[in-house]
């Protein structure tokens, strides 16, 4: 985007959110903000994904609400809701034999008329999100014929190119290689210091690590914790957290990792 971000805040306030019977979130309190970098950890089943998708508006909360500057986000229509938030989800159902460009060109969807075609300002926001996530050489390919890396940057760019406030993300390193996640997470920093928000949920523990900001971490529906990453993310709020025995390794250049203690005692 290139005006400046406007001022607005996201915030659930006594969420729950029901499947059936099953409860999966319960008295949830989260504010987002413009500028906001928010990691959702936690065990499966914690309601991580159910989270992000409420913030969505995908799913409604059976208690409390989901606001945006006080107006219920269930009250926006699609549209306004597409110019306002853009998703990333963990995979596709179905793998389109579309080209890399026509699947960003996706993203434009909120901004165009209903039956207008590509304008000029569609397609350099296309064009921005291609060389942002370094797409441009592949605009050509078909979906179907790119690396596992090479199809999550592509889904990047397509949010990129949707031009939202605020960027969520499911798991987006899910199996693929130390490279290409670095090279989302250079994407993901260059989003968010321009002023975006960005919430993404990561088993990864090292991804909130790395982007900074806010985590909140979950469990059996609730929030166990939420503050800095540096504050979170400590072995002994882990350890409750996941159930598991977590330890502090410290790099050469004297960075400091949380880890599972996998090698033993």
């Amino acid at each position: 985007m290139t005006d400046p971000p406007r001022s607005w805040t996201l915030r659930c306030v006594g969420v729950g959110v029901r499947r059936g019977r099953r409860e999966l979130l319960r008295e949830i309190d989260l504010t987002v903000r413009v500028g906001d970098c928010l990691a959702l950890v936690g065990p499966n089943g914690a309601g991580k994904t159910t989270l992000l998708k409420t913030l969505l508006g995908l799913l409604r909360p059976a208690a409390g609400d989901v606001l945006l500057d006080d107006k219920p986000l269930h009250a926006l229509g699609a549209r306004q809701r597409g110019r306002f938030a853009a998703y990333v989800p963990q995979t596709l159902d179905a793998v389109p034999a579309f080209r890399v460009r026509e699947v960003v060109a996706g993203g434009r969807h909120p901004h165009r008329a209903r039956f207008g075609g590509l304008t000029a300002v569609d397609a350099a926001a296309i064009d921005r999100a291609l060389a942002a996530c370094g797409l441009t050489p592949l605009a050509d390919r078909t979906f179907d014929t790119l690396s596992g890396g090479e199809r999550q940057k592509t889904l990047i760019a397509a949010a990129l190119a949707q031009e939202p406030a605020v960027l969520l993300l499911d798991e987006p390193a899910t199996a693929l290689d130390p490279a290409v996640q670095l090279e989302l997470v250079a994407i993901l920093r260059a989003w968010h210091t321009a002023g975006r928000a960005l919430v993404l949920v990561s088993h990864d523990l090292q991804w909130p690590a790395a982007l900074g900001g806010r985590v909140v971490a979950l469990r059996d529906g609730r929030i166990a914790a939420e503050g800095p990453a540096e504050e979170v993310l400590t072995p002994e709020r882990l350890e409750a957290i996941y159930g598991a025995t977590f330890a502090v390794v410290t790099t050469p250049t004297g960075r400091r990792l949380v880890l599972p203690q996998w090698w033993g005692p």
